[in-house]
């Protein structure tokens, strides 16, 4: 997903729940940590997407496809998306 340089937290997560197909309310990093401000985002970063539901340590590992998740990458124009 291509965080661009002008997005706001709520624009990033309306297009997160468009490319998943799912309304995501939260965000989450790998170690638990809820995301909330996209200032709080680095290239590369991995975050977890939840509906709602805390977040579950061993979630943040299982092959089911519905602990989804998605690899940022900061830009400053919406190439790649």
């Amino acid at each position: 997903m291509i965080l661009v340089a002008e997005d706001t937290f709520e624009a990033f997560l309306e297009r997160v729940c468009e490319k998943l197909g799912v309304p995501a309310k939260k965000l989450y990093t790998s170690t638990g940590g809820v995301v909330d401000d996209v200032e709080l985002l680095r290239d590369d970063d991995v975050l977890y997407v939840s509906l709602g539901e805390p977040f579950l340590r061993d979630a943040a590992h299982s092959p089911d496809p519905i602990a989804a998740h998605i690899p940022v990458s900061i830009s400053s124009d919406e190439i790649g998306e």
